[in-house]
């Protein structure tokens, strides 16, 4: 299967799947996290990270390590992780770990 990046050239599925990290800054939540809101929050970023293909990051299914994608999906965890702290008000993202 084939998905169509930004520049029209066709990319393998599996190519694609790792998308940078600017495509990450282009989620924006309108809802922060706030003790208050977590319902409408979650389901935020549940759609937003289904939307860019990050929803693995979510659900823990990851490559396992040894395999060639781990290192590239371990550092997109870890932006995916700083984009959802970014998506809570300080009083909560200062408990999360």
């Amino acid at each position: 299967m084939l998905e169509i990046k930004k520049d029209s050239t066709p990319q393998p599925k599996e190519a694609a799947s790792y998308l940078p990290f600017g495509e990450l800054k282009n989620i924006h939540t309108a809802y922060r996290l706030n003790g208050k809101n977590y319902l409408k929050w979650s389901q935020l970023v549940h759609t937003s990270l289904k939307g860019k293909g990050k929803l693995s990051h979510l659900l823990g299914t990851r490559p396992k390590k040894g395999d060639p994608r781990f290192d590239a999906w371990d550092e997109e965890d870890s932006k995916v992780m700083a984009w959802l702290w970014n998506s809570m008000t300080p009083e909560i993202n200062d408990t999360v770990y």
